[in-house]
């Protein structure tokens, strides 16, 4: 590939931080990652990119406000949950991005019991054999302590997968939305809402792990 040819994929991408790439001719992980995503449907490519923009733009609850902000009541309010209390927002944050690109998104999860019920009677989580692609969802429950009577979950939105770690961008990971990679295994369900046949794509190196990282 020329250097032309990369500085016509680098001037409308972005990285894996959702930042724009640099636009020098010189091919790396973060134009790679991008070539990559331009692979996809179009539908895909917008659910990365609107998602990534989040985590570029610093997006957070208010500082000393667990759960609020007007970001995050926002992004709460069609579920009609009342602002002024606040609510975990990580599948609040799924629910948006995926409405806010056109993706069918029947009903406004905020909850990821509630969503991996609903992906599991609708035939939408993937057989345990096949890679989530980017623009997939991931979601997984955390073991009820003594006395809890509620399941507490998280989920997000997967930007690539190698069979043992995924990258991904999540709400509510440490008050804001974050760019990283989590283990893969059993207890993670990845959901697949947009439907066509592409491949998996490499992972980006180098990501911090999110796994328990204040996402509870």
């Amino acid at each position: 590939m020329t250097p032309t040819e990369i500085k016509e994929i680098q001037a409308t991408g972005v990285d894996y931080f959702g930042h724009p790439l640099k636009v020098d001719g010189v091919w790396g992980p973060k134009t790679a990652f991008w070539h990559g995503i331009t692979g996809l449907s179009v539908k895909r490519q917008e659910v990365v990119k609107a998602a990534l923009g989040y985590h570029a733009k610093g997006t957070a609850e208010d500082p000393g406000r667990p759960n609020r902000g007007s970001f995050v009541d926002s992004i709460l309010y069609p579920a009609g949950l009342t602002p002024r209390y606040g609510h975990p927002w990580c599948i609040a944050f799924v629910s948006h991005v995926m409405r806010t690109t056109g993706v069918d998104w029947p009903k406004y999860h905020v909850s990821a019991w509630a969503l991996i019920q609903w992906a599991q009677d609708n035939g939408k989580v993937l057989p345990a054999h096949e890679k989530p692609l980017p623009g997939d969802i991931f979601a997984f429950l955390y073991v009820r302590k003594e006395g809890e009577k509620n399941f507490r979950g998280h989920g997000g939105i997967v930007l690539a997968h190698d069979g043992t770690y995924f990258a991904c961008c999540d709400g509510n990971v440490g008050d804001a939305v974050r760019v990283g990679r989590r283990a893969s295994g059993p207890d993670v369900k990845f959901i697949r809402v947009i439907n066509d046949e592409k491949p998996a794509l490499t992972m980006p190196p180098n990501l911090s792990r999110l796994d328990g990282v204040g996402d509870r």
